[in-house]
């Protein structure tokens, strides 16, 4: 199962706690899974797997006002999340300011 979340606000970044270009990133890992934060381009990526329950995030803050998140689970993995958040790329989200 894969649940996908599209949030669209002009303070998203802050109310996710993202300040931006200086945002830290980070990657931690164990062997319960691992947390990563990281800048790919001008796009946040936010991803956290659980090797336990075998379920994850995969997140991208996009021009500090799109998040798009895809949480799952049940046979899903870290590369499914993926690629459900990549199907919405700028365009697309562009299309849903144009429509909000």
């Amino acid at each position: 199962r894969i649940s996908l979340q599209i949030l669209y606000s002009r303070t998203i970044a802050e109310t996710l706690g993202f300040g931006g270009t200086g945002t830290s990133e980070y990657d931690r890992e164990s062997t319960d899974g691992y947390a990563r934060r990281t800048r790919v381009d001008s796009a946040i990526i936010v991803e956290e797997w659980d090797n336990a329950s075998q379920t994850g995030t995969y997140g991208r803050l996009v021009e500090d006002r799109f998040y798009v998140k895809a949480s799952g689970g049940g046979g899903i993995s870290i590369q499914d999340l993926r690629a459900a958040v990549e199907l919405f790329g700028k365009e697309t989200l562009a299309q849903f300011e144009a429509e909000s």
